[in-house]
């Protein structure tokens, strides 16, 4: 768990390095889009970088998230049947 905060305290400096020297910079970037292409602040071409990667990052990790909990899911209900399925073997061992 220490190491995931340092991680987290690590990743925030940087962050917080890199936007203050783009703030300080004032020079404009011809940033272009797919479509349209606009001039921007250097420091708002890092921001849009950092939350596109958020936004991408996010959602890949959801994505193999939810497989995980899907086959979580199968596992549980298999293991429930076979339970189930070795109870009534087992009682009708004893019946017999």
């Amino acid at each position: 768990m220490l190491k995931f905060w340092i991680f987290v305290i690590i990743a925030l400096a940087l962050a917080a390095l890199g936007l203050s020297l783009g703030s300080a910079n004032d020079s404009v970037v011809a940033f272009d889009f797919l479509i349209v292409q606009y001039e921007l602040p250097l420091a708002m071409v890092f921001v849009l970088g950092a939350v596109f990667g958020l936004v991408i990052g996010l959602l890949i990790t959801l994505t193999f998230a939810l497989k995980m909990w899907g086959k979580a899911h199968k596992s549980k209900v298999a293991m429930k049947k076979a339970q189930k399925e070795q109870l009534a073997l087992k009682k009708a061992q004893e019946a017999a």
